[in-house]
């Protein structure tokens, strides 16, 4: 793989930036080839991808008219997708696998005599804790906040709030246990 290092970041030359002036990556970064990576385009938009983060090939991350967070050491894996219009924030050391799809905003659904695609957007907001784990194709709707220390497992869909050092399964996504009843943290070493 091909990489362009400026300012301590490695990018592949493969992958694609637009929206430049309202993007921040941090020093360390990794972004793989194929990648989409869209800084905000308007408003107080902005796409921030903290130090020593990661994201894998073909990853999609558009902040569009949103505002996204990513925090520090942070891995978003293959095929993963990361937008909306909402806000959504993402914290240290957390884990986003393959084919994950984490969308902040939402067609209203109940204007009346228009098709879905063309009903309004609703902006929402997702804030996912530090050092979390969201599974291979797991998705995560708008308005949603996942506490420090979590699992979501493979496939989930999480539409409602998931408190602190649980593992959350399922469609839609229910409690299944405590991360830390009776075994170590998956992130204890």
């Amino acid at each position: 793989m091909t990489l362009l290092r400026a300012r301590g970041i490695e990018c592949s030359v493969a992958a694609f930036f637009e929206n430049t002036s309202r993007l921040n990556i941090g020093e360390g970064c990794l972004i793989e080839a194929f990648s989409v990576i869209k800084g905000g385009e308007g408003g107080d938009s902005a796409l921030n991808i903290g130090s020593f983060s990661r994201v894998r090939k073909n990853a999609y991350i558009s902040a569009t008219d949103g505002h996204i967070d990513i925090g520090k050491n942070v891995l978003i894996a293959h095929n993963a997708w990361i937008g909306g219009r909402g806000s959504i924030s993402i914290g240290d050391e957390t884990l986003i696998g393959p084919n994950a799809v984490i969308v902040s905003s939402n067609h209203d659904l109940s204007a009346t005599g228009v098709p879905a695609k063309d009903a309004p957007e609703i902006k929402g907001r997702i804030k996912i804790g530090r050092r979390c784990w969201v599974g291979a194709n797991a998705t995560i709707v708008p308005n949603v906040e996942i506490g420090d220390g979590c699992i979501v497992a493979a496939g989930s869909v999480v539409v409602a709030d998931v408190r602190s050092h649980t593992l959350v399964a399922g469609n839609p996504a229910k409690f299944i246990r405590n991360v830390l009843d009776n075994e170590k943290s998956p992130f204890e070493y």
